[in-house]
């Protein structure tokens, strides 16, 4: 390389800056192979950043449990997550309901609701699972008929659900079809909607339940709903006080369930971020390293721009562009890869029906690329700051 001499006439800004694209291409084409391998695994990395961040967004969308327009009070097992876990039998929830009419009198409930709550599989999605008398569930939960009929009563003996407005979109089932439920096969007889459940939910009626679990008289969830004017908080506190509850029941609000749910789903996106964090680690380890490459392999050259009169600012600026611009080809690339993946697998998992999906927002787009960019620069600066500590003379003498 051609390189004008500190005693000739004094190199203009122009020349100069020919001479540093000229290195920086006889570098790129020098070292092609090693560059674009170099590029494919930081994208790697980029595209498993914008991945995560997708489906940490995905989780924070998600809307667990059912909520009412009533005051409730669930009884479920003593410290389980879910309501699927649980088991409570009818006198357990009659003593409940005892206990409150005691303290706040007869009129203290609306509807006490038994509810069979599981989880079922179809077509590899999972969606919930529930039975309860119709005119309570209607009462609770303001289920609206849209379409078809309304369920047969277990007492017919005629295998009948009812699917959730969410389960049609996510299925594709219509009223009239087979569904499949624990080997036994249910003609899905209408379509419901519930502004206070927007779950994709089977729901058949109770005694239609208790005889797909060969008659089992347990269920899983208790509901109280309060009458109008009734402290929610007062009775709770009464159940919870009840000896004879003591050892079988946890007593929730509404209010409560979302909440721990939310702990769960916040422990989970903590998880998610600490994983963010990394990968922005690998990006800015990577750069550093190929930054310190850089300088051990090209020391030769960048003596040699230092005679040609570079100072160690303007070679610290061009090493800077070079890595700037290094680290964005490998962005665009983890973009593009970021973006297939999630146009091809747009659905992480569902849960209970509500499915988490990734997209990858605008924000955390320009956030991952302002980062990844501040990091390239903090990754080929250090190195750079520690190279140009030492003089052209030093450099020179070791080649």
């Amino acid at each position: 390389m051609n390189v004008p001499k500190e005693g000739d006439a004094q190199v203009s800004l122009a020349e100069r800056l020919l001479t540093a694209l000229r290195f920086l291409g006889i570098d790129l084409v020098h070292s092609l192979g090693r560059t674009l391998l170099a590029i494919t695994a930081l994208a790697a990395v980029i595209a498993s950043y914008l991945v995560i961040v997708a489906g940490a967004d995905g989780f924070a969308d998600f809307q667990p449990y059912f909520t009412s327009e009533l005051p409730n009070i669930w009884l479920m097992s003593k410290d389980v997550l879910s309501p699927a876990d649980s088991s409570i039998s009818q006198a357990e929830l009659e003593t409940a309901a005892r206990v409150v009419r005691a303290e706040f009198g007869a009129d203290a409930l609306r509807v006490v609701l038994p509810m069979i709550y599981r989880s079922m599989h179809d077509n590899g999605k999972t969606y919930a699972l529930a039975a309860a008398p119709a005119e309570d569930l209607v009462e609770v939960f303001k289920f609206e008929l849209v379409a078809g009929d309304w369920p047969a009563p277990g007492s017919s003996g005629k295998k009948e659900v009812a699917a959730s407005s969410t389960f049609i979109q996510i299925s594709g089932k219509q009223p009239g079809d087979t569904l499949a439920i624990f080997g036994t096969d249910f003609r899905i007889a209408g379509v419901v909607q519930s502004s206070g459940n927007m779950l994709a939910l089977i729901w058949m009626d109770l005694g239609t339940g208790q005889a797909l679990y060969s008659g089992r008289d347990d269920f899983q969830v208790g509901i109280l709903a309060l009458a109008k004017g009734v402290d929610p908080a007062a009775v709770q506190a009464k159940i919870e006080g009840e000896a004879a509850l003591a050892n079988c029941c946890s007593v929730y609000l509404d209010s409560e369930l979302n909440e721990t749910a939310a702990q769960q789903l916040a422990t989970l996106e903590a998880i998610l971020k600490t994983f963010q964090i990394l990968a922005l680690f690998v990006v800015t380890f990577g750069v550093y390293n190929a930054a310190n490459l850089t300088m051990a392999e090209r020391a030769h050259e960048i003596a040699l721009l230092r005679v040609a009169g570079f100072t160690p600012g303007e070679l610290q600026r061009l090493l800077a562009a070079h890595f700037l611009l290094f680290t964005l080809a490998a962005f665009l690339v983890g973009w593009g890869a970021a973006e297939a993946y999630t146009a091809w697998h747009s659905t992480a998992a569902y849960i209970v029906g509500q499915a988490i999906t990734l997209k990858i927002q605008v924000r955390d787009l320009l956030v991952g690329l302002a980062l990844t960019l501040g990091f390239a620069l903090a990754g080929a600066w250090l190195p750079a700051r520690t190279f140009f500590r030492r003089s052209t003379a030093e450099h020179l003498r070791e080649l």
